[in-house]
């Protein structure tokens, strides 16, 4: 007897649900070690992240766009080199005012809250042209969990006072929400649903640190601005 199609639909979900969990337990913790220890390893790390989504660009959209749209292919090109540029740039140590290790876990604060919370509670889409899943109950939930986190973790541990980065916490979970939009856009423009399929349950390189990348830009170029 033939399966009715919801079903499929969703055990296909409950896998990919699975995967991403086990996929996150495993580099999740990895990356963030090299995040707090940094050295040659992070940068080893970093570099490899940087060549391999130059790769994923590369092979995603190059025959897909570069005889038509060349600016969109070079255009990712430089994007990509600049935001890995621009995270590297506020890892440095004393780059920030708080370690690298929470901007790394407010993002993925963010992402994890806005996923699920937004899978619950549902509700109007934030922008069904660019991402039909996504949710304005996502967003504003997974930013406020996101941003109490950051605040939180900064005065408890570093004794920072909380109106000092109030701003800085919401702006990484709204700037990380935006690469997310950003690489679905674009995905949409290329027809495609993940931009590799190295990470299982996430996607490719740009599909797991499309926000962390987009923030670090951000934060980066906001240092710069700031003098």
């Amino acid at each position: 007897m033939a399966v009715p199609a919801h079903e499929v639909i969703m055990n296909k979900n409950k896998n990919e649900l699975l995967q991403r969990v086990l996929s996150s337990l495993f580099f999740g913790p990895l990356f963030l070690i090299t995040c707090i220890h940094q050295g040659l390893a992070f940068n080893i790390l970093l570099s490899s992240l940087f060549i391999l989504s130059a790769h994923e660009w590369h092979t995603l959209s190059f025959k897909r766009i570069f005889e038509k749209k060349i600016s969109i292919y070079l255009g990712g090109i430089v994007y990509i080199g600049f935001s890995f540029w621009g995270l590297y740039s506020i890892s440095i140590k004393n780059a920030l005012t708080f370690p690298f290790w929470l901007f790394c876990i407010t993002v993925w604060i963010f992402d994890s809250f806005a996923y699920f919370l937004g899978k619950f509670i549902q509700g109007p889409k934030l922008c069904p042209s660019i991402s039909p899943g996504k949710t304005w109950s996502g967003f504003l939930s997974g930013t406020i969990v996101a941003s109490a986190s950051f605040l939180l973790i900064n005065h408890c541990l570093f004794k920072q006072p909380v109106y000092n980065y109030f701003l800085v916490s919401l702006i990484i979970p709204i700037s990380a929400q935006c690469g997310d939009l950003l690489e679905s856009k674009i995905k949409r423009i290329l027809d495609v649903k993940d931009s590799g399929n190295l990470l299982p349950g996430h996607g490719g390189i740009l599909d797991r640190f499309d926000g962390m990348l987009f923030a670090g830009l951000s934060l980066y170029i906001l240092k710069i601005l700031s003098g």
